[in-house]
């Protein structure tokens, strides 16, 4: 919902919750919980999974661990961090 009042022209696919706009300039993918068996089983082998495209192209991409407290993000133009620090 946070991305959709922000950003209404913008899309979502959405693995858990379904998808809207997928044909829209700007298209947010998420997985709130990628590695659901894992999560489930209580392993820590779980993330949520954040990117948004421009035109079908990444902008950016998020792998958040927080069990692990391991934060991966890549900008395009800007390289990629693991928990801010540039790899």
């Amino acid at each position: 919902r946070l991305i959709e009042e922000r950003y209404p022209s913008h899309g979502i696919y959405g693995e858990e919750f379904g998808s809207v706009r997928t044909s829209a300039e700007y298209v947010w993918v998420l997985d709130p919980i990628d590695g659901t068996k894992m999560f489930i089983t209580g392993k820590p082998l779980f993330g949520t999974l954040i990117a948004c495209l421009y035109r079908g192209a990444p902008l950016v991409g998020v792998i958040d661990q927080c069990v692990l407290k391991e934060r991966w993000v890549g900008v395009i133009g800007q390289g990629t961090e693991f928990n801010g620090e540039p790899v």
